[in-house]
């Protein structure tokens, strides 16, 4: 089910040929990016919190995205923007791939060690099985079918190596 956005074929060759300029320091200009809200005054949009992970892990992945798509359909994009959405579980989730205890709330992530242990005792494995692993991938691969080429769908923020490794350890 594609989402209704406002933004056009040509919108997306505007803003696709804009950044290409500017990565090449070809654009004249600065890149500006603004994003508003059209909302029917009479529509509630659903919840739709700022981290992902908030959602029950048994809560099916198309639901969770059909909490999302009216915020898309609401948006106008201006300037450089364009319509994009990314699974957001925090920055530093790796460290839920690797095993790291996650804790969500609807505005906020933290990551904490399983268990205590030194570092010579850290052997991180990857784990195709994981919950949280499974659930990213699950939820970015229903974003990517359900909304096609009309929205950008990006990943979450994976987190810095140090970070990682602080929440597997403690600080």
């Amino acid at each position: 089910m594609s989402p209704r956005v406002t933004f056009t074929r040509q919108d997306w060759e505007r803003v696709r040929s804009d950044w290409a300029a500017w990565w090449a320091s070809e654009l004249d200009r600065p890149m500006v990016i603004m994003e508003g809200w059209e909302r029917v005054a009479e529509q509630r949009l659903p919840e739709a919190p700022r981290f992902t992970c908030s959602f029950p892990s048994h809560m099916p992945v198309d639901e969770v995205l059909d909490q999302y798509q009216p915020h898309l359909e609401a948006k106008r994009f201006y300037g450089d923007a364009w319509p994009a959405w990314h699974p957001n579980f925090g920055p530093g989730i790796v460290a839920g791939f690797l095993g790291a205890e996650v804790h969500c709330r609807p505005d906020t992530v933290w990551f904490g060690p399983a268990q205590d242990m030194r570092i010579q005792d850290l052997h991180p494995t990857y784990r195709a099985d994981n919950a949280w692993w499974q659930r990213v991938q699950a939820l970015t691969c229903a974003a990517v079918d359900r909304w096609g080429d009309s929205v950008a769908v990006g990943q979450t923020d994976l987190g810095g190596n140090l970070d990682i490794l602080a929440s597997l350890l403690g600080t």
